[in-house]
């Protein structure tokens, strides 16, 4: 039985491979701008952190943060729309306290508050690579 000569085969292999690559360009992955959108009549509000950080105006903006007290401890969503609009929530409850807590400069954000204890009735967040970035 005859063996394969090993230098032939990488030499084929690397042609081979040369060759797949070529008329291929390389593609970014997909990209989503979040503009920050706040809607108080059906009590919610979404948007990226990162576009909400790099829009080309001053309101733009939102976000969740976690406030402790000796006696408690809060979740607390906010956003504001280019045209100054706010739309806010609060919440205690633990499992949501941990989502807030995972947002970050890629977050998309999503909440809705009741509408007459501002409590938070639902709080999305999402972290995923088509996200703008938050940019200085």
């Amino acid at each position: 039985m005859r063996r394969p000569n090993m230098k032939k085969l990488v030499l084929a292999a690397a042609v081979v491979g040369g060759l797949v690559g070529v008329g291929y360009r390389a593609h970014a992955g997909y990209k989503a701008t979040w503009t920050v959108f706040v809607e108080d009549y059906n009590r919610g509000a979404s948007g990226g952190v990162g576009t909400a950080r790099s829009a080309g105006d001053s309101n733009s903006r939102i976000g969740c943060y976690v406030y402790k007290t000796t006696t408690a401890r809060y979740g607390i969503c906010v956003a504001r729309n280019s045209a100054g609009a706010i739309g806010s929530c609060l919440t205690q409850d633990p499992a949501t306290i941990d989502d807030i807590r995972s947002v970050n400069g890629i977050s998309f954000v999503f909440f809705q508050w009741n509408a007459t204890t501002g409590d938070c009735e639902m709080v999305q967040v999402r972290n995923m690579s088509e996200n703008q970035p938050m940019v200085p």
